[in-house]
């Protein structure tokens, strides 16, 4: 439902990241995985599509590991990204990604799709050509190129016994850039529309609900919900060009979360138990904007009798506590109105001493 959702209220634009996010969570399950390089090191792995400009998520597929078949698993990265941008097929878009998805079947594939193809590529794969692999006898900063079909290949050399090499669908020409870098316009590209997901998993950790636990289910959950509330602040950003402050997203999910709550708490103030509790009815009261009254069906008390000073014997108990609350608060105090037994929680004229009355004025 959540990728639905996703998918239905925004269209990405041309460029498409495909990555891996990994969040916490150190529970025993038979999916759990190790990352070094990531910052929670263990956790469960999930492959999204993001866009590339502003990190919205797209989609997102749970990596479960081994099948039940106890069968080694081939291709997949690529078998996951057909997954992902199957619903974009025609669309013309391209598909940024890291070493781990490229393959030269995955660009044919993409392009009988009318897409295209942008990713690093590993030195050990079978059909790489011998020029593209580091050697001593390639000069610093220099790059190779080879053309087939839509396919262009770059091999980059940033420093002595090192080369990035990509594999571009889109790209068909050698450019380079005429400065100190020299670097070829397909690693400029894809340094531009590779962090998708990285910058969505950064923002979603920044503000969380994650709690500590040991159910993975309401792990997922967790992280359910802080995706769709990033999903949610980047369509608001969509629509509100000018919102650019440092802290509209922390007042962006404050709102939010209480827009959520709202109903709930319009439930609970429906509850004579729970509106029994001062504080908690004043909390109420102050994010429903309005004070709130519960009517409370009591003993009449007019014709209880009375002392020589005039009050009542301290022989009842505060009507609205007993009622909403149960509590038994002895008082001698009695309504004007109704004359029926008050506390001094719920007496509206509160007894002041004389000199706090004149600092009061």
């Amino acid at each position: 439902m959540l990728n639905e959702n996703l998918k239905k209220h925004y269209k990405p634009n041309e460029s498409i990241t495909v990555d891996e996010q990994l969040f916490p969570y150190k529970g025993h399950t038979k999916f759990t995985q190790f990352m070094p390089s990531k910052p929670a090191k263990y956790g469960i792995k999930i492959f999204w599509t993001c866009d590339s400009s502003n990190a919205y998520p797209l989609q997102g597929q749970i990596y479960t590991g081994k099948p039940l078949d106890e069968q080694r698993q081939v291709n997949v990265g690529e078998k996951t990204v057909l997954d992902l941008v199957q619903f974009y097929k025609g669309s013309g878009r391209n598909i940024t990604k890291d070493n781990f998805f490229t393959s030269l079947q995955l660009a044919r594939v993409l392009n009988s799709w009318r897409m295209t193809l942008v990713g690093t590529v590993r030195k050990d794969k079978p059909w790489l050509p011998s020029n593209m692999q580091a050697s001593k006898d390639r000069a610093i900063l220099s790059t190779n190129f080879a053309f087939r079909e839509n396919e262009t290949l770059c091999s980059y050399v940033p420093k002595r016994n090192k080369s990035v090499v990509l594999l571009s669908s889109m790209h068909g020409t050698a450019e380079v850039e005429e400065n100190l870098t020299a670097k070829p316009s397909i690693i400029k590209y894809y340094n531009k529309t590779k962090s998708g997901v990285d910058t969505m998993d950064k923002m979603v950790t920044e503000y969380t609900t994650k709690r500590r636990t040991n159910r993975w289910p309401l792990a997922l959950f967790y992280n359910i919900t802080d995706v769709a509330a990033l999903a949610s602040y980047i369509i608001f950003l969509e629509h509100n060009e000018n919102v650019r402050r440092t802290d509209s997203r922390r007042l962006f999910l404050k709102d939010l979360a209480k827009q959520l709550c709202l109903p709930a708490i319009q439930n609970r103030s429906s509850i004579p138990r729970v509106m029994g509790h001062y504080f908690t009815r004043t909390s109420i009261e102050i994010v429903l904007g309005q004070e709130l009254f519960q009517e409370v069906v009591a003993e009449d008390h007019s014709q209880t009798p009375r002392d020589k000073t005039g009050r009542i014997p301290v022989v009842g108990s505060c009507f609205i506590c007993r009622e909403l609350s149960h509590k038994q608060r002895k008082t001698r105090k009695v309504c004007s109105i109704c004359h029926k037994p008050i506390c001094n929680e719920h007496c509206v004229n509160k007894p002041t001493c004389n000199i706090c009355k004149q600092k009061a004025q």
